[in-house]
């Protein structure tokens, strides 16, 4: 989609009440068709070809890309390589200051990057009983400065789920894994995250586990050389099946929480610090949470929650209050079913944008929601054109429009200079 054409887009705005808040604005979704037949798994966001602007490298029957033109548009797909990716991850693993991508396919494989979005030949780094390594996340666990690689791995019904950590050398190879569980019993772990959870400046493993019918959190300590104990466990209940977790402050306490969302809605665990947690509060929605999306997008230096959801086409935002509560917002309807969502500044202009899967099964896209977010708490509107209702507004937010196709967007966030520069479109709410 070109950039005159995104411009004479009807962009939709949401109020929120209150001066602390900015003037949420979201663009219609523009979907960008990618390659294969039938859904797209994984996400990861970053500068691939270091022209200045965020690419998005897509996982699925195989990878690909696409080029951020630097305004949030993209170019088609451009075939990185044929492998199955479950998860992939973009980080530099040599040191060469070029992105390398990690990808989880049921083994697990290297490709260093090129710096100008092309990557090299495939390297095996892991293989697991079954070829089960569906999951993986990445940082430096074991104090030496280099990137290291957690391994998860497991399928229901089937031996030989396990994590284990392979430790970085800083130049694109690995030690030989280190085993942090194995085996779990009935459980896989399906997503992990690390963070230090009881302030002793080692990082720390949560691992979200997943069975036929429940699911758990597990705690692992790490000991800051690559090490971890299994330090507890939260039971989901039975019938609960999470998709997602996340390992955020969202209280403001200076420790971690836990947000995991699942068929429940989205539950949050507030940390004590001492790798312990509070009871649950739950945010029970009728939307089945799959994939969480952290980011401030009002400006109120508080992140709030988007979430995909695959059993509806609709994407919902829930906004933090900054004491590890949230409150639904807004729901952008007319989105696809969406296996996962993400949050990333795509157009350069400062403000977390939304993407999302489409995972229908029959035409896979790479959607994107751009994020216009006004820092002025004084909305205008346009109030001379029909308001199309793309957006479907929850208390206490109130839907509002900045623009119509027939105007030019005014680019100034104040008052004065809005009027000064497009006196016909701008009139005070």
């Amino acid at each position: 989609m070109s950039n005159a054409r995104r411009i004479g887009s009807v962009l939709i705005a949401v109020i929120i009440t209150g001066l602390a808040h900015g003037q949420v604005v979201f663009e219609p979704r523009v979907a960008y068709p990618v390659s294969g037949s039938s859904f797209l798994q994984s996400t990861d966001v970053a500068d691939i070809d270091e022209d200045g602007a965020l690419d998005v490298v897509l996982g699925g029957p195989k990878l690909e890309w696409l080029r951020n033109l630097g305004d949030g548009t993209f170019t088609g797909p451009i075939a990185i390589d044929d492998e199955l990716s479950w998860e992939l991850r973009l980080v530099d693993v040599n040191n060469d200051g070029d992105l390398d991508l990690v990808n989880a396919d049921g083994t697990l494989t290297l490709r260093l990057g090129n710096g100008d979005g092309t990557f090299g030949a495939p390297t095996t780094l892991h293989t697991t009983p079954n070829d089960f390594l569906l999951a993986l996340e990445v940082g430096d666990v074991t104090g030496d400065g280099e990137v290291d690689i957690i391994s998860l791995a497991g399928q229901l019904l089937q031996p030989g789920a396990q994590a284990e950590v392979l430790p970085g050398n800083g130049d694109g190879t690995f030690g030989a894994p280190v085993l942090i569980q194995g085996p779990m019993g009935q459980f896989i772990p399906r997503d992990g995250e690390i963070g230090d959870l009881n302030g002793d400046g080692d990082p720390d493993l949560v691992v979200l586990m997943l069975s036929l019918f429940e699911s758990s959190i597990q705690f692992y300590l790490g000991d800051g050389a690559g090490a971890f104990t299994s330090s507890g466990v939260i039971g989901l209940g039975i019938g609960n099946l999470a998709k997602d977790v996340a390992l955020r402050d969202t209280d403001g306490s200076g420790t971690l929480d836990i947000l995991v969302g699942g068929d429940f809605g989205l539950a949050v665990f507030s940390g004590n610090g001492n790798a312990a947690f509070g009871p649950a509060s739950i945010k029970a929605s009728t939307r089945l949470f799959d994939r969480l999306a952290l980011a401030d997008l009002d400006d109120d230096g508080i992140e709030d929650v988007a979430y995909s959801t695959d059993d509806s086409a609709e994407t919902l935002v829930l906004r933090g209050d900054g004491l590890g509560g949230f409150t639904e917002v807004l729901r952008y309807t007319g989105t696809t079913k969406s296996q996962d969502v993400t949050a990333a500044d795509l157009s350069g202009d400062g403000r977390p944008d939304l993407e999302l899967h489409n995972n229908d099964g029959v035409a896979p896209a790479y959607e994107v929601i751009l994020n216009h977010t006004y820092f002025d708490t004084e909305p205008w509107t346009d109030l001379g054109f029909a308001k199309a209702s793309f957006v479907a507004a929850v208390a206490p937010w109130s839907p509002t429009w900045m623009w119509s196709s027939a105007r030019s967007r005014c680019p100034s966030r104040g008052r004065s200079s809005c009027r000064a520069r497009c006196p016909t479109a701008c009139r005070r709410a």
